[in-house]
């Protein structure tokens, strides 16, 4: 394959997810944690790579930490407030199961078959995603739902931003006033 062929690599962040949107997320993440007793956990957003396709966000926790990487997915962004919050309460409420899961991974891994252990492994993941689904049911309608920010392109600059509204206001009045 010569130089002419390569074909360049798409971002791993669509530009849907500008920076002032990236960092509404991580702000409410943090809200979110101490609202929800995570306060002595590490909980990063990763933007470096992609969620999974399937999945609105993921949450990944380090085994035997209390450390976790939630990821949030270009499909979050299709979401209504409702569900964005219901999102991240759901990733969040992970941490508080993972010992749990991690506990019960470790005890039936040890005293059975790999077959055995995979199948039960699959049934567990699948509880737990009931489980955590429904406790977000319950404590997403009572947290500050979240509000993801506008999204307005520069043209000059072809950057997504957010809209100053005292900017947008006066540019009207110029606008207005100049067709007076």
């Amino acid at each position: 394959m010569n130089k002419n062929e390569i074909k360049p690599v798409s971002p791993l962040i669509s530009p849907k997810w500008s920076s002032n949107r990236r960092v509404a997320v991580e702000k409410y993440v943090a809200k979110l944690q101490k609202i929800m007793r995570l306060a002595d956990w590490t909980i990063e957003v990763d933007w470096s790579e992609p969620c999974e396709d399937i999945s609105y966000a993921t949450n990944d926790p380090m085994e035997d930490q209390k450390y976790a990487v939630i990821r949030v997915s270009d499909k979050f962004l299709d979401l209504s407030p409702h569900m964005q919050t219901q999102t991240l309460v759901h990733e969040l409420t992970h941490c508080h199961l993972t010992p749990m899961t991690d506990l019960a991974e470790y005890t039936v891994k040890s005293v059975t078959s790999k077959a055995t252990f995979n199948v039960f492994e699959i049934a567990l993941s699948q509880s737990c995603e009931f489980a955590t689904d429904a406790l977000a049911d319950v404590l997403a309608p009572l947290v500050p739902q979240f509000k993801l920010p506008e999204l307005i392109l520069d043209v000059k600059t072809k950057a997504a931003k957010t809209p100053n509204r005292a900017l947008v206001a006066a540019k009207k009045v110029n606008s207005k006033s100049i067709k007076s």
